[in-house]
Formats: C-alpha cells, structure tokens, sequence
C-alpha cells in the first residue's frame, strides 16, 4: 500500500499523473497511473520526483498518508501474509516483535517515516482515513482547473485490503509496541495532525 502524489501542469493544462507512493498509506484504494518509462518503483520522495519531472513547480501535487498505528499494522499484515479475519486472531506480543524487527532492522521501505517523502512542495495531503472525502476535493480542483464537472463514484474499491479494519486493534497493542512507533514515527503524528493513544 502507498500513496501517489499526483500533479497537473495548470499552464500546459495537461495532466502529468506522476506518482509518489508512500508505503503503507493508500495504494490499492487510489488510482496509480504512471507514465511509462518514468518511475519503476513505487516509493519515491516528493524531491526525487522534482528531480526528474519537467515543469514540477507549475504542477498542483497531492498525496495521502495514513496513521501511524494502522500504517504498521497493514504492514504487518501484509508481509507475514495473514489477512485480518477476527480480532480475536491478533497477537499482541507476536505485532510487538515484528515492529522491533522491522524498525531495529536493515533498511526497510517501512522504516520510512512517510513525512519523510513529502516536503512543502505538495499542494494537499490527504489522508487514508478520510480516502473518498479527501480523494473528491483533489479531483473537483483538478476538474475545476480544467473546466470540466468531476464525478467520483461512492463506494470506492480498496484493492489491496489486508482483511477488517486496523483501528480497533491500535487499542489491543501493547503499550511499549505503541510508545515505539511514536518514538520512531514521531514527525508523522506531529507533520499529519495523528494522535498518540
């Protein structure tokens, strides 16, 4: 899962559809269009993307993050491979080790503090937690750019869901598994407005 940042050149009026994802955000739940021949991964820094792409800063950029606490737990999931069929299958000594790994670990895509990928260039984040709502008023300002009326679909697939909803098990953490992620993933809470539980 990730996020894209998509851009539209306003002066050129064309629509650039560059990504930026960011791990464990909302891949899956957006589209994510890339040109060919432009980026082969997926994970890629609002700068490193202003590196390479023409006419960047007349772009309107946007991206989605998610909340640290879901983020690790999707993570989770989606790397041992086990969907999320009952809460009562979370084990919160076994989340506990994995996240100790992973951050304590070698380089990893999920280490990454997803503030670490946007900088003051992106014109609006967005966030998981509000993916309709949020994924609307990128499209109605690009649709207003253009000229034309936007439509959005309710009830938007999430592609890559890795079985129930995370929130609910933030809760069942332990209490030193929640202190670490917000040791780790600090400028995420404080960057993206998430609150430490």
């Amino acid at each position: 899962m990730g996020s894209a940042v998509g851009m539209y050149d306003s002066q050129s009026n064309s629509s650039m559809s560059e990504h930026m994802v960011l791990p464990e955000s909302a891949e899956g739940g957006a589209p994510n269009r890339v040109p060919e021949g432009h980026y082969t991964s997926q994970h890629f820094t609002a700068a490193m993307i202003r590196a390479e792409v023409p006419n960047y800063d007349r772009c309107y950029k946007f991206t989605f993050v998610r909340d640290p606490y879901t983020r690790m737990l999707s993570a989770y999931y989606y790397r041992t491979g086990n969907g999320l069929k009952e809460y009562t299958d979370f084990d919160p000594g076994t989340f506990h080790e994995w996240v100790s790994h992973l951050l304590g670990g070698p380089e990893d895509v999920f280490r990454y503090p997803q503030a670490s990928f946007v900088d003051d260039t992106v014109d609006f984040v967005g966030r998981f937690e509000n993916l309709e709502t949020d994924l609307r008023k990128v499209l109605d300002r690009l649709f207003r750019i253009r000229g034309m009326c936007g439509v959005l679909r309710s009830g938007m697939p999430h592609v890559r869901s890795s079985g129930l909803p995370k929130g609910p098990l933030v809760g069942m953490m332990l209490l030193k598994t929640r202190r670490m992620i917000e040791k780790f993933y600090g400028d995420d809470f404080s960057e993206f407005g998430y609150e430490k539980q």
